[in-house]
């Protein structure tokens, strides 16, 4: 990937040859085949002689005269060459920092607007379950993003919670899926009946798990519709 070309950065060297004589290399902007599409090309910096024949990564520090470069290429084996131009290659750096920055920030305004339409989802939910609905409610939690701190939006996730303690943020059972299943995935129907009687919901442990696939189902279902929104 290119970038912006900064003071100090090296745009020439010469080392000594095959035959005993300087080979001078400039900077360049170089095309290579993508790792990933053969179809694609990828640009990046690299130096080549001034005859285009051969390239380097550049020169190192140390050696007799204090810097060197011990490793060159056929450019015909690297690539090619999509332009030696100075003036044109700082151009693209500058071309491609403003384009890094762009998508940046069109990032951060598609996630600042993700937070919004999160947040205005209702707050509460239904469990699915006319049994449950009369002790436990589902609750969505608000969303934020920070970019200096994460690249990712927190919050916004779906909690269970009592309904005498829907208005109390310290008070919330959180349910996942993966809390009341084994490693197998079998339903763990006896932990989730522990978890009823907490609330004073009574049922058999048939009835428990009929109420745990049905929870299990709306909790999923809600968690798509944050994914999506």
């Amino acid at each position: 990937m290119l970038a912006k070309l900064e003071r100090g950065c090296g745009v020439e060297f010469s080392v000594i040859g095959e035959n005993g004589q300087p080979t001078h290399f400039r900077l360049a902007v170089i095309a290579e085949k993508s790792w990933y599409r053969d179809d694609r090309e990828e640009l990046s910096f690299g130096f080549v002689s001034d005859d285009n024949a051969w390239y380097s990564r550049g020169c190192y520090s140390g050696g007799v005269t204090g810097f060197g470069q011990d490793r060159i290429e056929s450019m015909k084996e690297k690539g090619r060459v999509v332009t030696t131009d100075l003036d044109e290659i700082i151009k693209m750096g500058q071309a491609a920092e403003k384009a890094a920055l762009d998508g940046e920030a069109q990032l951060e305004k598609e996630k600042e607007l993700k937070v919004a339409r999160i947040n205005d989802l209702p707050r509460f939910f239904s469990t699915g379950s006319p049994v449950l609905d009369k002790y436990l409610i589902f609750k969505r939690m608000d969303a934020s993003y920070n970019g200096a701190r994460s690249r990712r939006i927190q919050g916004g996730d779906i909690r269970l919670v009592g309904i005498d303690k829907k208005d109390d943020e310290k008070n919330y059972t959180y349910i996942h899926p993966q809390d009341y299943k084994s490693r197998g995935g079998a339903l763990q129907a006896k932990k989730f009946r522990s978890l009823l009687e907490q609330y004073g919901i009574e049922t058999t442990p048939k009835g428990a798990k009929i109420l745990l696939v049905d929870l299990l189902a709306k909790y999923n279902e809600l968690k798509k519709m944050i994914t999506e929104v």
